[in-house]
């Protein structure tokens, strides 16, 4: 808890801390906090709560365990603590905020746990899709009017899903669109340019779950979006920055995009005055896609597990490769 002093713990193995402390970086909800915090007591660890009003490198020497969530963790930030710095246990899949390049470099692992959130991601995407696909929105406003039939909105049964990153979420996405009684097509990282275009122009929904990488930066711009069908679904659950802020925009306002909804976005938290928030049949909602108990109770006991192999010098399970 914030304000609590670290304890001293003692072991007598080798690989073991002798002070043992961690920083979680993140502006989450205090759900996963607590979660960590529990299990990482059964490590001895004890979790302290960045101080938003100080950069990270301020506040973290003496660190040995960074559990970051979506808060960036920068270079200078792993230089300052790297005398101590152990192990960087992310309960998430994304890397994306984390410098990989600067932890790799001074030896400093870095764990990810993939396919943990796969299910509460998938379902938290159809719940968006929904909600584009039938103007929920809109619903509301027509609800406090007195109206009732209306706004009309799109059934999916029929329709073509193009899910860009067939990864294990993707894959749960596409299980649950066949029940709907959706064609699924889907691309991967390998996948060439013209097959690209030509899989989400044939799409009226497209899913975005890919990793943001500097090729996928930008992966939906003006050219992608004017290649899609018009009056496109478009979902983003990937990070924010794999759309063009502006062509999404542009590509909203003039009905090339009928329907917007994401979960990620460029800044987190966001700004909801920027112009896009305020457009017709936008969909946002705060990146709680893992948000659930289900995954946060697995993800707390997973970084735990991470201290524990690493005290005990065995190998790391969920280690990321980094090249």
């Amino acid at each position: 808890m914030a304000g609590r002093p670290d304890r001293v713990v003692t072991f007598a193995q080798m690989n073991c801390f002798d002070f043992v402390r961690t920083i979680r970086s993140s502006t989450s909800g205090p759900e996963l906090y607590t979660k960590c915090e529990r299990a990482l007591a059964k490590q001895h660890v004890t979790l302290k709560p960045r101080d938003p009003s100080k950069s990270l490198a301020e506040q973290i020497a003496g660190t040995h365990v960074i559990v970051p969530t979506t808060e960036p963790v920068p270079g200078e930030a792993i230089e300052a603590c790297a005398p101590t710095l152990k192990i960087i246990a992310q309960p998430a899949a994304g890397f994306d905020a984390i410098d990989v390049k600067t932890a790799k470099r001074l030896g400093v692992p870095v764990c990810t746990h993939g396919g943990v959130n796969a299910d509460s991601v998938a379902e938290l995407t159809w719940l968006i899709i929904l909600n584009v696909a039938r103007r929920i929105h809109d619903c509301f406003k027509t609800f406090q009017a007195v109206q009732v039939g209306t706004p009309l909105g799109r059934q999916l049964r029929g329709k073509t899903l193009c899910i860009v990153g067939m990864g294990k979420i993707g894959e749960k996405v596409s299980c649950i669109a066949k029940a709907f009684g959706m064609t699924v097509t889907s691309t991967r990282s390998k996948t060439p340019r013209e097959e690209f275009l030509r899989l989400i122009a044939e799409a009226d929904v497209v899913s975005l779950h890919c990793p943001l990488t500097p090729a996928t930066k930008d992966l939906i711009g003006a050219e992608e979006l004017s290649a899609m069908k018009d009056g496109v679904m478009l979902i983003n659950m990937a990070r924010g920055p794999v759309v063009n802020y502006d062509a999404v925009v542009s590509a909203i306002k003039s009905g090339k995009v009928a329907g917007f909804g994401m979960d990620v976005h460029w800044v987190e938290p966001s700004d909801p005055n920027l112009e896009l928030y305020s457009l017709p049949n936008v969909v946002a909602i705060p990146h709680m896609g893992a948000a659930t108990e289900e995954v946060f109770d697995t993800m707390a006991d997973l970084i735990a597990e991470d201290v524990r192999q690493l005290r005990a010098g065995e190998k790391l399970t969920c280690q990321l490769e980094i090249s």
